[in-house]
């Protein structure tokens, strides 16, 4: 008899996790409970992350592995949104770890309201114990519809948010190639066109683990990616009929502001004349 399709997908890009991997894997499943499918896409590991995916999957059905070389989160992700089943699709990173009502929880809200988007705020934490709450809403909030500044004040994280699996297959959207910092904030742009009722909400049951030497801690040598960004959202909304003036004005705003505090003058210099291009 065909197995009936999971309610929620959950995408999971690893590298070089296995101190960690177990952990968020069983996090997610208990979260998520039978209605739940797991897609991890092991880019290129070499500390045996993929053979405890394989072990994993062979124990657990709702645990699906793919391998590839390492090419980064990006194509990770990529790669498994080729195989979605779900009616939602979430994130959730090799690192993490989600509380055990949290996927349940943003299901629920999207089947009570008809939203498009979920989006919480978030826990940071570290193995010292540590715990620091990122909140977004005092109360569960519906934006229908949302307006521009709406979706652009949204946290950029690619954390702590469920889509609707068919609104990100009207979008079209990937994460862009070759792009390290901005990667998750140029998704969503993306997908916001396509979002009619967005609801925010006060949980923070997303516990965004806090490591050194991540990528985001070289931010500062990346940030100009950013401009790559727009102009793949301008190719986007281009070919696809949408009108994402408002938004890409929010998205170069930002993304201005970020090379302001991190990039040297002489990089903002030639960022100008960057962005006469773009518009």
């Amino acid at each position: 008899m065909p197995q009936s399709p999971p309610q929620l997908t959950v995408i999971m890009p690893v590298y070089n996790a296995c101190s960690f991997l177990k952990e968020a894997v069983q996090s997610v499943l208990e979260s998520g409970g039978e209605a739940v499918e797991l897609l991890c896409v092991d880019d290129g590991s070499l500390d045996g992350s993929g053979e405890m995916l394989d072990a994993m999957a062979a124990a657990e059905p709702r645990v699906r592995v793919w391998h590839q070389p390492n090419a980064g989160a990006s194509a990770a992700r990529n790669a498994a949104l080729q195989h979605v089943r779900g009616k939602y699709l979430t994130f959730v990173d090799a690192d993490d770890v989600v509380s055990p009502t949290y996927l349940k929880t943003l299901v629920e809200v999207a089947e009570r309201t008809g939203a498009d988007c979920v989006v919480t705020g978030w826990t940071r934490f570290s193995g010292a114990g540590d715990e620091h709450p990122h909140p977004i809403a005092a109360a569960e909030q519906l934006l229908a519809p949302p307006t521009a500044h709406d979706l652009a004040s949204l946290p950029a994280q690619m954390c702590a948010r469920l889509y609707k699996h068919s609104v990100l297959q009207q979008s079209g959207a990937t994460f862009p190639p070759g792009i390290q910092y901005g990667e998750d904030t140029i998704f969503h742009y993306c997908v916001y066109p396509w979002c009619k009722a967005v609801v925010k909400l006060p949980e923070n049951g997303y516990y965004y683990r806090a490591a050194e030497g991540s990528l985001s801690a070289q931010r500062s040598e990346r940030v100009t990616e950013m401009l790559s960004g727009a102009e793949f959202l301008v190719r986007l909304y281009g070919e696809k009929g949408a009108d994402g003036r408002a938004l890409l004005a929010h998205f170069i705003n930002h993304s201005l502001k970020r090379i302001r505090s991190m990039a040297p003058h002489s990089v903002q210099k030639a960022v100008a004349e960057r962005i006469r291009s773009i518009l």
